[in-house]
């Protein structure tokens, strides 16, 4: 049997199965509902932690799942799959219960050339598509699948920038960074510095910013960090060459990158950021430091002929499932992600 056949052959056996799940009337009743096709792509070994993710988002947003890995101990012409309903259980009993189809899938190596075909056959063309990028994802899945999905999630600290950068360059639909929803705080903390209409010339003669990142092994462990400094670049017209960064008036901007050890928070999350700033000779200085309680900021702000400013900033505590859900169906569009990301590319095109 050729691989096409193999293939097709599996992919109608997965549509009788989901037509199966629901001519089902030995079971108790239960009600299709579906708002969007979530199509998710991972590695294996995160798998135990990324499933329970992926089952609440799926759960809270009644979404058709697709759930693709990549097996290479797999024939490389092989996809394995199996079709189940994942229903919110209705505690009263009164009424129907309400499910949406979840698809897993296993494919060969060879197979990953079809992931777009074999996602488009076993999707609604009459609702969105998100794409969830999870941890480990298999690079050839992804690079498929993100130029036909309307919307795009993923966690640049998994990926690291210069992967979510190109991912995002393959994409029109919306793109949202799990790393970028958790510092908006951060930008917000900064921008604060340049509040005050005396203050804001300074922002376009920023000299220094020093930042520091809870450590860790993971390829974006410096994401959020890189991410600040290219959201600041976007806005304020920043632009690379010869591996230097330089402001609108083409001074350069000194970039600072430490690690920290503190283990409250996950690695690769943001601890301190400090800008400092010259313009018609007064110099400005804010700091933003992470207190013991890691729910908690101090922010200071220093400026020559003036008293210092300090204040405290509480950052909101967002389970990730709720990120990505607020992220996959968020009305409210924003370039921001986007503009940071692409700043990230602007520096390897000027290398």
């Amino acid at each position: 049997m050729s691989e096409s056949g193999r293939v097709s052959d599996k992919i109608a056996e997965l549509e009788r199965a989901m037509r199966g799940i629901w001519s089902d009337t030995s079971e108790q009743a239960k009600v299709r509902a579906h708002t969007l096709n979530l199509v998710a792509v991972s590695g294996k070994r995160a798998l135990p932690s990324f499933i329970p993710l992926l089952d609440e988002v799926s759960a809270n947003l009644s979404a058709r799942t697709v759930l693709i890995t990549v097996d290479p101990t797999l024939p490389p012409w092989q996809m394995n799959g199996n079709v189940e309903a994942v229903c919110r259980l209705d505690p009263s009993g009164s009424r129907p219960t309400v499910c949406a189809d979840r698809v897993e899938l296993e494919l060969g190596v060879v197979v990953t050339k079809r992931a777009g075909s074999i996602v488009e056959a076993l999707t609604d063309a009459r609702v969105p598509s998100v794409l969830y990028v999870g941890p480990n994802a298999h690079d050839h899945v992804v690079d498929a699948l993100a130029p036909s999905v309307d919307r795009l999630i993923f966690d640049s600290v998994e990926l690291g920038v210069d992967r979510a950068a190109d991912i995002c360059s393959m994409s029109a639909g919306r793109i949202e960074d799990l790393a970028f929803l958790r510092m908006h705080r951060w930008c917000d903390l900064v921008a604060r510095f340049f509040d005050d209409p005396d203050r804001r010339p300074a922002a376009q003669a920023i000299r220094a910013i020093e930042l520091t990142h809870t450590s860790g092994d993971l390829p974006g462990s410096s994401a959020q960090t890189d991410l600040l400094v290219s959201w600041l670049g976007s806005k304020l017209g920043w632009t690379h060459r010869d591996e230097k960064l330089l402001d609108g008036s083409g001074l350069a901007v000194e970039v600072t990158v430490r690690t920290s050890e503190r283990q409250d928070v996950r690695p690769g999350t943001l601890d301190s950021v400090r800008v400092d700033a010259e313009a018609a000779g007064s110099r400005v200085r804010g700091v933003i430091q992470r207190e013991a309680n890691p729910l908690r900021a101090a922010w200071t702000l220093e400026v020559d002929g003036a008293p210092h400013a300090t204040r405290q900033f509480a950052f909101p505590k967002r389970p990730d499932a709720d990120m990505a859900c607020r992220a996959a169906v968020a009305q409210d569009a924003s370039s921001l992600a986007r503009e940071a990301l692409e700043f990230v590319k602007s520096k390897t095109r000027a290398a």
